[in-house]
């Protein structure tokens, strides 16, 4: 018998995407019933990632510098029924020089605040169905929160095939600042593909919002090294001080490309480094969610490191 397991949300969407990865399911868990665990269980991780200048069309140069950090809890309110909150907070600091397509300084610090609750429900061995509620603020420094929250809802459904292969789908609605709401698939992955490499529907860890895939090789001794990718979309309010949009709606698109080298120091502790490229799109529409400027950016070098505890 599939030991019952509980599924994991290593990051949700509100402006892209959301993707539910079970935990040690394609790591080869003994085949023993869980017993209940009361406690509540906490993790907590945090990124500091520092993407270098790079042009931007129409002139000017940008550097970017993010700062991610993530709470997690988990309880077990019965055998079956599992409860998990997650707190996110993301500081993005932008760095313009020069006038772009965008301007000049179109916006500076931006701070996006992610609350998220799930309940995961184990309707037998191998199948589960997770959902909750998603709310999102983001705001330039001096924006109002009240204008910058959003909020929607994520559901799925997941089936262990085996000890070393996951999969799920399902689908997720938020609004948006200023547009239509946002319609999302889910993704599950979890593929064990051999006793060293394994494929993940995750990205980074500390990455609020994402949809990205991960080819891990395992290097023993609690080393491992990886590739992927990850979509990012971040659409966030402008302060009242913006000449081309006061109050108006900036919005950053980016598909990063990063290698990383991890360790595990112990079972509850892990460090990862990141190094990259990543490239994008900026937009900036007035506080209507009329368009008023667009410019893309060139590829660009990133260097990260986070750490993660589990206690």
């Amino acid at each position: 018998m599939i030991r019952r397991r509980r599924l994991s949300v290593s990051g949700f969407a509100t402006a892209a995407l959301l993707m539910a990865v079970p935990t040690g399911t394609a790591r080869g868990q003994a085949d023993q019933p869980a017993p209940l665990d009361d406690e509540i269980k906490f993790t907590l991780s945090v990124r500091v990632e520092q993407h270098l200048t790079t042009d931007v069309d129409g002139g000017g140069e940008l550097e970017v510098s993010r700062i991610p950090f993530r709470l997690e809890t988990e309880n077990d309110l019965t055998d079956d029924l599992t409860l998990k909150l997650i707190l996110g907070y993301e500081l993005n600091l932008y760095d313009f020089s020069g006038a772009s397509g965008l301007g000049v300084d179109p916006w500076d610090d931006v701070h996006v605040l992610d609350l998220a609750g799930q309940l995961q429900w184990a309707v037998r061995d191998d199948w589960f169905i997770f959902g909750g509620p998603i709310v999102r603020f983001a705001r330039e420094t001096d924006a109002s929160w009240d204008d910058a929250v959003m909020g929607g809802a994520v559901f799925g459904a997941t089936h262990v095939f085996s000890k070393t292969l996951v999969l799920g789908a399902g689908v997720g609605v938020i609004s948006q600042l200023e547009d239509n709401a946002l319609v999302f698939p889910v993704l599950v992955i979890d593929w064990q593909i051999n006793d060293n490499l394994r494929l993940v529907s995750q990205g980074r860890v500390g990455s609020l919002g994402a949809l990205g895939l991960e080819l891990v090789y395992d290097l023993g001794s609690g080393w491992e090294v990886a590739g992927g990718f990850q979509y990012e979309q971040r659409r966030f309010r402008l302060d009242s001080s913006r000449a081309d949009a006061p109050k108006g709606i900036g919005e950053e698109t980016t598909l990063p490309l990063w290698a990383r080298l991890s360790y595990e120091i112990n079972e509850n502790i892990g460090l990862d480094l990141y190094v990259g490229v990543a490239s994008g799109e900026l937009d900036l529409q007035d506080s209507g969610g009329n368009g008023v400027a667009s410019a893309d950016y060139d590829p660009g070098g990133f260097i990260g490191f986070s750490a993660r505890a589990s206690f």
